[in-house]
């Protein structure tokens, strides 16, 4: 068994209520404008906004930057050095809580949705965090919103096979810096409503570092699952104008559907059903996300408040989400022998779920 030592979420500065990135984002477009085939209103996407669920957002640079970025390579160079130094800094208070040193850090695991380019911006990360020249990296790419997840299912099946090694993960997410971007397709209403900046960072160890007596959460097992019949629903792609995300309709109806079948399964593997869990952290995509999986799995409403406190906070900030929604569970949900699900989806679509106990068995 590994134990979750730490969990640090980071955001950005720059902190917008959800009326200003309206203001923001339709300042200079004319009322209606072009989107795809189609025109919308002004009043139609401040509507939008305002029911998303999503209050604030922060991003890594002022909004007016981002707007008036319209050069796709500029865009994606400024993504990644941000990506790096929020990074960095999140993996430095994550050791810090955890009472370890950077040469303590036997593997380093990073997951974004936008580090485009080569060498991978996991070495600048190791530098900046002062780890080893010899830490081994793990890399993931293209997961999406499950990148979070992904990240500690992967640093859980290492440590199971190195159990006296430490183990760090680094979700760093800057969507913001897109937003002037192939303005005219419909997918970008969609990011101006709810994709944010943000940053996260865990630490973890193998069964041999772990203090039995420490109560920390203990992972237990770890699944993917990928859903049927969901390719293409969602992602991103090079465009003419730009990077561009694509989402088709339906997407709240699918987790609904899928995510019972993905949680039961792993749930069944140690004869628990949903109600033996106490602490959900489902990845907010989006307030109808999280209502899909509630509805779907027969969840009270008040067990997807962590979810949704950090969409209102934060907005979707894609892999980090569901970490923030994570820090917040051990530190104001953490129940002595209990059981947590972690959740997230992303592209594919693929489902990554994490199974957590608080007292190590």
């Amino acid at each position: 068994m590994t134990s979750l030592m730490s969990v640090r979420g980071l955001l950005p500065p720059h902190r917008y209520p959800q009326s200003k990135f309206a203001d923001a984002v339709l300042a200079h477009r004319p009322d209606p404008f072009p989107v795809g085939p189609k025109t919308v209103s002004h009043a139609a996407v401040r509507r939008m906004m305002a029911n998303s669920g999503v209050q604030h957002r922060h991003t890594v640079q002022p909004l007016t930057d981002s707007l008036g970025l319209t050069s796709a390579a500029r865009a994606s160079r400024r993504q990644r050095e941000k990506i790096v130094e929020y990074g960095a800094s999140a993996l430095a208070h994550a050791l810090t809580d955890a009472g370890l040193r950077p040469d303590e850090v036997d593997l380093l695991v990073t997951t974004s949705s936008v580090a485009i380019g080569s060498p991978s911006w996991d070495l600048d990360v190791a530098r900046l965090a002062g780890l080893r020249s010899d830490v081994q990296r793990l890399p993931l790419l293209e997961l999406g919103c499950a990148g979070g997840v992904a990240l500690i299912a992967r640093m859980h099946h290492h440590l199971k096979g190195n159990p006296g090694q430490i183990a760090v993960g680094v979700a760093s997410e800057a969507p913001t810096v897109l937003a002037g971007q192939s303005t005219n397709a419909f997918s970008r209403l969609v990011e101006w409503a709810l994709y944010g900046d943000g940053s996260a960072a865990v630490v973890m160890a193998g069964a041999d570092r772990c203090d039995p007596a420490a109560p920390l959460p203990r992972v237990v097992d770890t699944m993917s699952m990928q859903l049927p019949d969901s390719s293409g629903f969602t992602g991103w792609r090079i465009a003419e104008d730009g990077i561009e995300t694509f989402l088709r309709p339906g997407l709240p109806a699918l987790v609904e559907i899928f995510a019972p079948p993905a949680v039961e399964r792993l749930l069944s593997r140690h004869a628990l059903t949903v109600d033996d869990v106490g602490v959900w952290a489902c990845h907010p995509g989006s307030a109808l996300v999280i209502d899909g999986f509630a509805k779907g799995l027969s969840l009270a409403d008040d067990t997807m408040a962590l979810s949704r406190s950090v969409l209102a906070r934060n907005g979707n900030i894609f892999s980090a989400g569901t970490l923030h929604i994570l820090a917040d569970a051990i530190k104001t949900a953490s129940p002595a022998g209990g059981w947590g699900v972690v959740a997230a989806f992303g592209p594919g679509i693929v489902a990554e779920l994490v199974l957590l106990r608080w007292d190590g068995r």
